[in-house]
């Protein structure tokens, strides 16, 4: 299972060179003033913080909310 995580966090710091080679910081927006809001859990209410948010909002998706599995 160790080895699908790496795989995982390979591919994951890949798209990010790639994505600040070509100019664009994926943490970084061209939102406006109250336009943004963090990805979430919407039953527990928690927002989600540090790598999980970065690699959250870089998919592109528009609704912020988030859930896993368990």
């Amino acid at each position: 299972m160790a080895k699908d995580k790496t795989h995982y966090y390979q591919s994951f710091a890949e798209e990010i060179i790639d994505k600040l080679e070509k100019g664009t910081a994926p943490w970084q927006r061209p939102w406006k003033a109250g336009e943004f809001q963090p990805a979430f859990n919407p039953v527990s209410g928690a927002v989600y913080r540090g790598i999980n948010q970065i690699m959250l909002s870089s998919d592109g998706m528009n609704d912020p909310r988030f859930m896993t599995y368990k």
